[in-house]
């Protein structure tokens, strides 16, 4: 099963050592944010309008090496997946420029 993560390139980067990522919200809020295919649309519309540079990173949730838990948001109907702990990059099926995916809608 497939999961996603949304971020700006130049965050991605930044936070990619040691073929991990780090999330700053690993430090917040204890995991990171991911989303279900069937909720990018909804994650983009509400926390990254009119933001560029975005990249949209397809993660295998059958390699993750680190707990992956499926937990409703505040006031959500359906449960977001979230990542408490790094993200190793083996489980890293790819990396696309948003814009590369607006082109395919």
């Amino acid at each position: 099963m497939n999961i996603y993560h949304i971020i700006n390139r130049e965050t991605w980067e930044e936070k990619t050592r040691n073929n991990l990522y780090h999330a700053d919200s690993l430090d917040s809020e204890e995991f990171i944010h991911c989303c279900k295919k069937d909720q990018i649309t909804f994650v983009i519309d509400n926390w990254f309008q009119e933001q560029h540079g975005l990249l949209l990173i397809t993660i295998d949730a059958e390699k993750l090496k680190s707990p992956l838990i499926f937990e409703k948001s505040e006031g959500g109907l359906d449960p977001f997946p979230h990542i408490y702990g790094p993200v190793n990059l083996d489980a890293v099926t790819s990396i696309k420029k948003m814009e590369d995916e607006d082109k395919n809608k």
